[in-house]
C-alpha cells in the first residue's frame, strides 16, 4: 500500500497549490 500512499502525497502537494484543505482532508 505504500504504492498508493505515493500517489495520494502527489496529488496532495499539488492538490496543495490550489487548496491546502484539501490535502488535510
Amino acid at each position: 500500500m505504500k504504492r498508493a500512499n505515493d500517489q495520494l502525497t502527489l496529488i496532495c502537494i499539488e492538490t496543495e497549490q490550489w487548496l491546502l484543505k484539501t490535502c488535510i482532508y
